[in-house]
């Protein structure tokens, strides 16, 4: 039984570790982060009210990294917005090239 409590413990703990990797965090869903921070929380204060310490505990990590998975991305969109509102020039100046006649021909 504390086999199977473990192996579930380390699955839905390490479940989102990959993405706190990942070079685009701009992309994660913010309800999928929500649902499952939800989820961590719920299960901590059922595991607090049982008096399942390790599930209290692995479900708080779980919470703990959806929120750093949700600061991330929330760091990635400011990023993103802030380089938006540069201002760039939309054309390029006006410059006149004289255009080459290739109708004409030294003789």
């Amino acid at each position: 039984m504390d086999a199977l409590g473990i192996f579930a413990a380390v699955c839905s703990t390490s479940a989102s570790l990959p993405q706190l990797c990942s070079e685009s965090p701009q992309t994660l869903r913010i309800g999928s982060i929500a649902l499952r921070c939800t989820g961590g929380i719920a299960w901590s204060v059922y595991g607090a009210l049982k008096q399942d310490w390790p599930l209290m505990s692995a479900s708080g990590i779980v919470a703990m990294i959806e929120i750093i998975l949700w600061a991330k991305r929330r760091k990635a969109l400011d990023r993103l917005k802030t380089v938006d509102n540069l201002s760039f020039p939309t054309h390029s100046p006006d410059v006149s090239f004289p255009a080459a006649d290739v109708s004409k021909t030294d003789e």
